[in-house]
């Protein structure tokens, strides 16, 4: 297992923990968490972990109602 630190909440986390393809989270969400100031500054080689990914879109999903 590999440890990387999340790009949102700098916690070290196991690859099996992390997104680590800006492409492939592009591809998989909305417009929305696209436009979130966290993953627009992603690089290929940044990571974020799960749970920085469900508050971005508990988060996108707040604001719609």
């Amino acid at each position: 297992c590999i440890m990387l630190n999340c790009i949102s909440c700098s916690k070290l986390k196991g690859d099996y923990d992390v997104w680590s393809n800006k492409i492939v989270i592009g591809a998989t969400f909305n417009s929305d968490f696209q436009d979130n100031e966290i993953i627009r500054i992603m690089d290929e080689k940044s990571v974020i972990c799960h749970d920085c990914v469900q508050m971005i879109l508990d988060k996108i999903t707040e604001n719609r109602q």
